[in-house]
């Protein structure tokens, strides 16, 4: 027997290194079929109440309808007073004379 080394018999799981990982899978298995118990809150979802929503728009469609039909009737009917002045009015002036 010349030339021929002698094998040793390998562990039935390989290396360390090899049963690290496939400790690891098995670990990380079991951890997604139990499920997890995590220490982070739960996030519930929440159904919003369509019926009181329609309800609060249909008020507030109302209050719009109110206040333009008040711009309406001042417009149509009323005397809108207009004052201009103060710094803008003098710039206006200012701008205007220089252009003539």
């Amino acid at each position: 027997m010349h030339g021929q080394t002698e094998r040793k018999p390998r562990p039935a799981f390989g290396s360390p290194p090899r049963i690290f990982f496939y400790a690891l899978i098995a670990a990380t298995c079991c951890k997604v079929w139990l499920g997890s118990d995590s220490v982070l809150p739960v996030a519930n979802a929440q159904i919003p109440d369509s019926g009181n929503q329609r309800r609060l728009i249909i008020q507030e469609i109302r209050k719009t309808n109110v206040l333009l039909q008040q711009i309406h009737d001042t417009l149509a009917n009323g005397t809108i007073k207009v004052h201009s002045g103060g710094a803008d009015n003098a710039r206006a002036t200012e701008k205007a004379a220089k252009v003539r």
